[in-house]
């Protein structure tokens, strides 16, 4: 036996290194223990530990006491009483006043197993972990400090400024904030108590979501649903499917139940059921006050905000969301702009005050009145919201998919719409198609001016082409780059074609028989109409004519350039409009 003042050694093989005031070797056969005292520090790779006194046993086994502390990577600090440890697993036993920190987190307990490679400690006496306001308490609990997660079962408690919760199994993400829990749990928040078997709360966001007998409990109100979504800041519950409360003598019951702590107002919506004393309602939605017993109901769903109204056959909203959802034979109107609008489903957005409309079974359908005159729109998608600009506030109304449109001064398809309420504008794109009386409107793009409710001009932008049926097979055709057509009172007026103007007008006799037809090409062509006749015929630029005797007419081949006639395609009546989804 030997001892040595001050010294630093190095074991073979060198798993740790150890400093000490005073050291004491002693050895027997195939064991060499090591006596270490006063201020004694331990190296192991990032590891630093510091006690009074510890033995190491043949270089691996060290035993500590005394103000015993492990720093690793500078940000995991442990304390305790005694240390078991194991240079070679790098595994710890910590006993007696048990402090595990790691910045904001710290773990007491009596007894704690901590792997220094893995960094995950375990404890199956009673623990206490903190981090900033929030407490967590178990009996059996795993705290996996690299990756910020804890996992506690047997009695656990989590206490916060706003709220207290017991449960039998939880799991936490102190990155997050996140508790999800398993087993019977309670929560007592502000003065309500829940009761779930499942679910998980937001500590940060105080936003707790239930499941599995999910329950709420007041002084004045006990409700249940399969699923419950609380709100600590909003003081809102959301009991969706299977909704239930009671309240004194009276009980409602629906697929969801919106209550307010703070007003004591239900808002029961789907099937909703309601009885008291003296009343039995059914109805899609009842809302009723709990304070002074009132209520309101709407056979069908029924929401009237401002100068909008909506009716269906069921309404919710996703927690979380500003979006609402109406499904089942939707009617949405907006009375300032004389608009509704009827779909199966249908998504509206407080946030940007938008509607969206869509069809499962039929189209959606858009039905304006425009003075004396009624517009008709379906599509696949039709979406009705507000823009902000530097005039103020516009409304917007755009249709998507298979675009059809239905008035008595016109009708059209395309597969893309847009119509601007404040300058009264309707834009159609890719492949539109209008009609006016007799006459066929095709181009790249299409704008209708309303004034007074009325179309007053057409916009042909980018190979506009003007078709009007003569007689059967007989076509009468005007082409330019950009066209413009005025209208009065819903017929042609003039027309207005620029770029590489191109026209085939077939003439007739005094006894209205046909003679031949005029092919003009010019820059620039401007036509006059009267009664929906052409009257005449003004060029810019002095035009090419050529006029071809009927006799020596190929009615097949004498056509412009992107011809083709597509009355088929034409909606005459409403119920081209709506057609059933296959």
């Amino acid at each position: 036996m030997y001892s040595q003042q001050d010294t630093l050694v190095a074991s073979e093989p060198s798993f740790i290194t150890h400093q000490e005031k005073r050291w004491v070797r002693s050895s027997s056969d195939s064991t060499v223990t090591d006596s270490l005292f006063t201020e004694v520090i331990f190296v192991q790779d990032s590891v630093i530990m510091y006690c009074d006194s510890a033995i190491i046993v043949n270089d691996i086994d060290i035993t500590a006491w005394g103000n015993v502390a492990i720093v690793q990577n500078d940000t995991i600090e442990i304390f305790s009483d005694t240390l078991k440890y194991n240079a070679e697993t790098k595994k710890s036993i910590l006993i007696g006043n048990v402090l595990l920190s790691n910045q904001s987190e710290s773990l007491y307990t009596d007894l704690l197993l901590y792997d220094l490679n893995t960094k995950v400690a375990n404890y199956n006496t009673r623990a206490t972990m903190t981090q900033n306001d929030v407490t967590l308490q178990s009996e059996i609990g795993e705290y996996d400090v690299g990756r910020q997660k804890a996992y506690f079962s047997k009695g656990v408690e989590v206490v916060d400024s706003s709220f207290t919760l017991w449960t039998d199994t939880l799991n936490y993400n102190l990155k997050t904030e996140r508790a999800r829990f398993f087993g019977p749990t309670r929560i007592d928040q502000n003065e309500a108590q829940l009761y779930c078997e499942g679910g998980t709360y937001d500590i940060a966001d105080k936003a707790a979501r239930l499941e599995k007998h999910a329950q709420y409990k007041s002084d004045s109100l006990i409700a249940s649903a399969d699923v419950l979504f609380y709100d600590g800041n909003t003081n809102e519950v959301v009991l969706q499917e299977n909704a239930k409360f009671k309240k004194g003598s009276s009980y409602g019951e629906s697929i969801q139940i919106v209550y307010n702590e703070k007003t004591q107002i239900s808002v029961l919506t789907g099937e909703a059921y309601f009885v008291s004393e003296n009343k039995r309602i059914r109805a899609d939605v009842i809302e009723h006050n709990g304070v002074d017993d009132s209520f309101s109901t709407r056979g069908r769903m029924s929401l009237v905000e401002d100068n909008q109204k909506l009716t269906a056959r069921r309404f919710y909203s996703r927690p979380g969301s500003d979006v609402k959802i109406a499904t089942g034979e939707v009617l949405w109107i907006d009375t300032i702009q004389n608009i509704s609008l009827e779909g199966d489903s249908l998504f509206i957005k407080e946030s940007d005050n938008s509607v969206d409309a869509i069809g499962e079974s039929q189209r959606p359908l858009l039905h304006k009145v425009n003075g004396q005159d009624t517009i008709w729109l379906s599509a696949m998608l039709i979406s009705a919201f507000d823009v902000e600009d530097s005039l103020g506030t516009k409304s917007v109304f755009e249709a998507m998919d298979d675009v059809r449109v239905l008035s008595d001064d016109f009708q059209a398809t395309s597969h893309y719409l847009e119509y601007q309420s404040r300058d009264s504008t309707l834009s159609l794109t890719n492949t539109p198609i209008l009609w006016v009386d007799s006459t066929q409107f095709l181009a790249d793009t299409i704008i209708v001016d309303m004034v007074n409710n009325e179309p007053s001009v057409l916009h042909l932008i980018g190979n506009g082409l003007i078709i009007s049926e003569s007689y059967p097979t007989v076509f009468d055709q005007i082409k330019g780059r950009e066209v413009t057509a005025w209208l009065t009172e819903g017929d042609l007026d003039s027309m207005l074609v620029e770029g590489n103007a191109e026209s085939i007008y077939f003439m007739k006799d005094d006894d209205d028989l046909f003679i031949g037809a005029d092919k003009t090409e010019c820059s620039s062509i401007k036509f006059f109409f009267s009664e929906g006749e052409l009257k005449k015929i003004q060029s810019v630029i002095k035009p090419t004519s050529t006029f071809l005797p009927m006799q020596g007419i190929n009615l097949q081949e004498l056509v412009l350039s992107g011809f083709g006639w597509y009355i088929e395609k034409r909606p005459l009546v409403l119920n081209d409009l709506k057609v059933e989804i296959q």
